[in-house]
């Protein structure tokens, strides 16, 4: 590996990998995980050139205003593959000839006593260009890597990047049109992509470009355009041939290396491979985690939140706490529910929808409680409100400070749930926590999970838990109002009900006469309801696993077309099943008609 740095850099061995020839199993890049290719995917690079990934650490965000490079990445591809070879991997350090901000720092971790003796860029201009060029550069938000780079080629008189390189491929672009609407960061990608991105504690410019190699590799790895022209004359095959062509049966030998690909498949991903969630069992356990989350817990729990909220006057402290508690995790389970059964229904549909919600409550701040809950809702955030704020150029005033940007974001995220009071003073605490947290890592550095006792990660999960609560009894006040429901409930309401978990009685007595009454009443006329529709539904479950079982002697040496019917049924009989849980859960819900069967009540 190139390396011009002139200094001591103990600190940044931890971002660098060992590519010394005496060293084969240091020398390989980060592991590589399988993702399936998903159908849409092409190869989007049309040049037979080298391929290089490349990053750039800078002092700021903008070179106009005088920030300048601080490091340079970059990792070259040959073929499909990662190079071993250390000549393919460049890493320069950069005297920027200025100082570094310190939330720059914060960042990369290069600090101005780290560079101050490494070369400046005029000195390493001929090795960089040396390097990239006539190759085909991937670069992650090209326009920023290019943009700096320009800036330092012409305080050199040397042109620009473009004049150097055959093609310049900006892989977010790529990533923004295969996954619209997602959280498309060299974060989001790894962690949708399923590459370990650990190592990622700062940015660092080859770290950066390992990762972006990574995740292009994965991103594009579908079957390139074949060219048909040259194959000569097209045979038509006649149809009474195709149909007595049959499916080989598979030895027991064949059939044994299979699953033992299948295992190593599952084990590089961490998680069940794209051929047996096929199988369709992998659907079924989705569908049926989904009901159960939203009909045997979710609405159990609301069946508690609706008794005690609109007359929460009536209840002792504890009762309102508990309540509290309950409607924190009835919109846990409601909302994942509803994630894992759209999934379930994405997968017989061909698609594979990502997760949703990742187990939001171990979160130990509120940057990672965002990062698992409503991850669709928190992406879209960042890509389409977070980020146009951070990158707005105000002309003389700069770019607005992150703080201000994310106040901003979580502010405006709750008139995005409602235009009323409670759902304002919501987000306004989203906001207020988020800033929060970020002004004391400014303040105090940043927390690492490695080597924290245990003990400190929990009492963290319990203030993130217990502050997220008490927002949510704003939710609660207007969420109640536009259900229909005419609760009547305001601000004040609110305020009220955490008041009174504090000042009202707590009797132990009154608590248990309070949790009896409410499940009494809660929960005898609707534990019929609940158990029988989860009856339909474990039934249903039943009869997709029989359905999956019997495949496997279905097709054996039929014709081609038979056993592609065969599937196509199952298939549509999956659909079927998923759209009768789901009309069922509507009408016992009360859709439809009013007078269906009701949300329970009357039945």
């Amino acid at each position: 590996m190139r390396n011009t740095q002139m200094a001591s850099t103990t600190e940044y061995e931890d971002e660098r990998v060992n590519l010394s020839k005496d060293a084969p199993k240091q020398a390989r890049p980060r592991k590589k995980i399988l993702v399936p290719p998903k159908p849409h995917e092409k190869r989007y690079s049309s040049f037979n050139k080298p391929q290089i990934t490349l990053d750039t650490e800078t002092t700021g965000l903008d070179p106009d205003k005088g920030d300048r490079i601080l490091e340079i990445g970059c990792v070259r591809l040959n073929g499909r593959e990662i190079s071993l070879d250390p000549d393919d991997y460049l890493q320069i350090y950069i005297n920027p000839e200025r100082d570094i901000p310190e939330e720059t720092t914060a960042i990369h971790g290069i600090t101005n006593e780290k560079v101050k003796d490494c070369p400046v860029f005029a000195d390493i201009v001929d090795e960089f260009l040396d390097f990239v060029s006539d190759t085909e550069l991937l670069i992650h938000n090209a326009k920023f890597d290019v943009g700096f780079i320009n800036m330092e080629l012409e305080r050199l008189g040397r042109g620009r990047l473009e004049d150097y390189v055959a093609q310049i491929t900006d892989t977010l672009e790529i990533a923004r049109e295969m996954y619209p609407g997602r959280r498309v960061s060299l974060d989001g990608l790894c962690l949708m992509h399923k590459i370990d991105n650990s190592a990622r504690v700062f940015h660092g410019a080859l770290l950066d470009s390992q990762l972006l190699a990574e995740v292009y590799l994965t991103m594009t790895r579908g079957q390139g355009e074949i060219d048909l022209d040259n194959w000569g004359d097209a045979v038509e095959i006649p149809p009474e041939i195709i149909a007595r062509l049959t499916m080989p049966e598979p030895s027991p030998e064949e059939l044994a290396e299979h699953e033992k690909m299948l295992d190593k498949a599952d084990k590089q991903c961490k998680a069940t491979c794209a051929w047996r969630k096929a199988l369709g069992i992998g659907v079924k356990l989705n569908e049926a985690l989904g009901l159960f989350k939203y009909i045997a817990v979710a609405d159990v729990l609301n069946m508690v939140v609706d008794t005690v909220f609109p007359h929460y006057a009536d209840y002792s402290a504890p009762m309102l706490i508990l309540t509290a508690v309950m409607y924190t995790f009835y919109l846990y389970f409601s909302f994942s529910g509803y994630s894992e059964i759209s999934r379930a229904t994405g997968l017989v549909l061909g698609l594979d929808l990502p997760e949703n919600f990742k187990t939001p409550f171990y979160a130990t701040n509120f940057s990672g409680f965002w990062s698992r809950w409503h991850i669709s809702f928190s992406s879209w955030l960042q890509d389409y409100l977070f980020m146009p704020l951070a990158w707005a150029d105000l002309g003389r005033f700069g770019r607005l400070p992150t703080e201000l940007c994310v106040f901003c974001v979580f502010f405006a995220s709750g008139f995005w749930h409602g235009s009323t009071a409670p759902f304002i003073i919501w987000g306004l605490l989203q906001a207020v926590y988020r800033v929060g947290e970020e002004l004391l890592h400014r303040r105090f550095g940043k927390p690492k999970k490695r080597g924290t006792p245990a003990r400190v990660l929990w009492g963290k999960r319990v203030v993130v838990f217990v502050l997220w609560t008490i927002s949510m009894v704003f939710f609660r006040v207007g969420s109640g109002n536009l259900s229909g429901m005419a609760e009547n409930l305001g601000v004040g309401d609110a305020f009220a009900y955490l008041g009174r978990c504090l000042m009202n009685s707590w009797s132990p007595a009154r608590f248990a006469g309070e949790l009896y009454s409410t499940a009494y009443t809660g929960f005898y006329a609707n534990t019929i309801m609940v158990a029988a529709y989860w009856a339909f539904a474990a039934l249903a479950l039943a009869l997709g696993i029989w359905l999956d079982h019997r495949r496997n002697f279905a097709c054996k040496n039929k014709p081609a077309e038979v056993a592609l019917a065969s599937a196509k049924h199952r298939n549509a009989l999956y659909v079927v099943l998923i759209v009768f849980i789901l009309v069922g859960y509507i009408m016992q819900s009360g859709g439809f008609n009013a007078n269906a069967f009701g949300p329970y009540a009357g039945f």
